[in-house]
């Protein structure tokens, strides 16, 4: 969409390496991450309760997203083989040509050790975090109702006229 003009990207999300940082995705260069924009309009790197939270959905987005799983109790072998054949997929390189042609871009994997440690730190989260969300979720849903008796004061007003 963005190469027909349709769309003009602003800025995206990126996903942690292999180090555990925030890397540019090599396959939109062109693109800037939102680390980047945020370092250019705030002069100096994200950080606070807000970026802690942020930095907690984009590992579980970016590790969660396209999760694929098996039951408990599958087997082993099989377990293996399809770890080996997924992999082998996602390196393909006629099926990231595909995704390139038809998405735009191919998708980074994210392995098995890295999703592992992502999903157990979801039932280990800073206090701090759980707190940031649980304040911004009630402060989100007193704009909404304040947006709703607003709406429907409106509604009763031309009602009555």
């Amino acid at each position: 969409m963005m190469k027909q003009g349709v769309a003009k990207g602003l800025f995206y999300f990126p996903l942690r390496d292999q180090n555990g940082k925030f890397s540019k995705s090599p396959l939109i260069p062109e693109l800037p991450t939102f680390l980047e924009v945020y370092q250019r309009v705030h002069g100096k790197a994200p950080s606070g309760p807000f970026w802690k939270a942020l930095k907690m959905v984009l590992d579980v987005r970016g590790t969660m997203s396209h999760l694929i799983a098996g039951p408990s109790n599958m087997d082993k072998q099989a377990l293996a083989d399809f770890r080996k054949g997924f992999e082998g997929m996602l390196s393909d390189q006629a099926a990231i040509a595909q995704q390139q042609k038809v998405i735009g871009v191919a998708y980074q994997h994210v392995d098995y050790t890295a999703a592992n440690e992502v999903v157990k730190s979801a039932g280990n989260l800073d206090p701090q975090v759980v707190q940031f969300w649980k304040e911004y979720i009630a402060d989100g849903a007193a704009v909404l109702k304040k947006i709703r008796v607003q709406q429907k004061a409106k509604q009763q007003k031309k009602q009555t006229n």
